[in-house]
C-alpha cells in the first residue's frame, strides 16, 4: 500500500481524521496544487540478471524484472485551486476550480496491470575478473569483492486498470460542495456523478542512482538518490524524492546500517536497519520512536530474504567423492 499527500493544510487534515469534535476556526482557508493520493495491490515478478561485460578489474550488469498486477484500492485527488470555507453555524462550504478525483470500491482482483523496472551496475573490482564465471569451479568457486560501484535504476514502471465498481470524475471551474458536516458528505457529493467508470492508476515509477563503497570488506558506505518521474496531476500514486548517505556494517551472518536521508531533498530522516542472517527488519525513520517531531513520512519493514552462498557445481568441494574433489583440482589448480 502507497498513500502521497501534498500541500495539505492542518486544518484540512483534522477535518478529514474528524470532523465532529474538531473544531476550526471561522475563515476561508486557501488550498494550492492539493494533492492526496492511494494505492494499493500486490504483485507477481520475475527477475533476470546477468553480467553483461568484464574487462580486466571491470565488470558491468544488467538486471531487469517483470511484475504481474492486482490493484486492490485506489483513490485520488488533486485540486490545481481550492478554497475551505468553514462557517461554524452555517456549515463548511469547498470551492473548487479545477481538479480531478478518481476511487473504486476495495476488492480483491479489482483491477489488474503490469510493471516493471531495468537496472545497470558498473563495478570496480579488486582484481583482474576477466575470466571469472560466477557461481562456478571455472571462476574459483569465489565471490571476488569490490572497491566500489555504481549503479543506474528505472523503478516500478506501470499501471493498473481499476474496471469494478471503479469511477473518475472531474471538478468543473468553481464546483460547490455544500453543506458539509464530516469527511463523508464530501465523498458522497462528489462521487454522485462520474465521467466514467474506469481509470488507470499509475505505480510509483522513479530514477534511482546508487553509489557504494568497499572500504575494507566489512565497513561500507553507501550513497542513494531517488527521483521520481510521475506526474503530478496523474492518476495513481508518487514516490517521494530522496537523497541518503549511509554507513554499514556487514558479515555473512549479520549486518547493521545506519542510512540519513533527505526526504523531498530537505527534511532530514534517520534510520536503523539490521539483519541476521535472513530476516531483516528496520525503519527509514526511526527518531519519532524516541521523541515527538514533525513527520513528513514514516514506514516500519520487515522481510525474509534467503540467500543462495554456494551453487551446486560448488558444492562438491568438501565433498568425500575423490572423483569430485578430482574435478575441481582439475579446473582450480593451475598447469603449472
Amino acid at each position: 500500500s502507497y498513500l502521497f499527500s501534498k500541500n495539505l493544510p492542518s486544518q484540512t487534515v483534522g477535518f478529514i481524521e474528524d470532523s465532529t469534535s474538531l473544531v476550526v476556526a471561522d475563515g476561508i482557508y486557501a488550498e494550492q496544487r492539493l494533492i492526496i493520493k492511494e494505492l494499493t495491490w500486490e504483485e507477481y515478478g520475475l527477475s533476470y540478471g546477468r553480467i553483461l561485460k568484464r574487462i580486466d578489474d571491470k565488470m558491468f550488469l544488467g538486471a531487469i524484472t517483470i511484475n504481474r498486477l492486482f490493484g486492490f484500492h485506489s483513490a485520488g485527488v488533486f485540486m490545481k485551486s481550492a478554497e475551505l470555507q468553514v462557517d461554524n453555524q452555517e456549515g463548511t462550504f469547498v470551492n473548487i476550480e479545477d481538479g480531478n478525483y478518481w476511487y473504486n470500491e476495495p476488492a480483491r482482483f479489482a483491477g489488474k496491470g503490469w510493471s516493471g523496472s531495468l537496472g545497470f551496475t558498473f563495478k570496480k573490482m579488486k582484481k583482474d575478473v576477466s575470466n571469472y564465471v560466477p557461481h562456478s569451479v571455472y571462476g574459483s568457486c569465489q565471490y571476488p569483492k569490490y572497491k566500489y560501484k555504481i549503479g543506474v535504476s528505472l523503478l516500478d514502471v506501470g499501471a493498473i486498470k481499476f474496471d469494478q465498481q471503479a469511477l473518475y470524475n472531474s471538478f468543473d471551474e468553481d464546483t460547490p460542495i455544500d453543506s458539509i458536516k464530516n469527511w463523508t458528505d464530501i465523498t458522497e457529493q462528489a462521487l454522485a456523478e462520474a465521467d466514467g467508470n474506469e481509470f488507470t492508476s499509475w505505480l510509483p515509477a522513479a530514477l534511482s542512482v546508487q553509489y557504494d563503497h568497499n572500504f575494507n570488506n566489512y565497513i561500507y558506505g553507501h550513497l542513494a538518490l531517488i527521483n521520481r518521474i510521475t506526474l503530478p496531476s496523474m492518476r495513481g500514486v508518487e514516490r517521494s524524492n530522496m537523497f541518503s548517505a549511509s554507513v554499514r556494517f556487514e558479515t555473512k551472518k549479520f549486518s547493521a546500517s545506519i542510512p540519513l536521508t533527505l526526504h523531498e531533498y530537505k527534511y532530514p530522516q534517520l534510520g536503523l536497519s539490521l539483519r541476521l542472517w535472513f530476516i531483516i527488519i528496520g525503519t527509514d525513520q526511526i527518531l519519532p520512536f524516541i521523541k515527538k517531531m514533525d513527520l513528513y513520512s514514516a514506514d516500519v519493514y520487515a522481510y525474509i530474504k534467503i540467500p543462495i552462498f554456494i551453487s551446486p557445481e560448488c558444492r562438491f568441494k568438501k565433498h568425500k567423492d575423490k572423483k569430485k574433489r578430482g574435478h575441481y583440482k582439475k579446473y582450480m589448480c593451475p598447469a603449472w
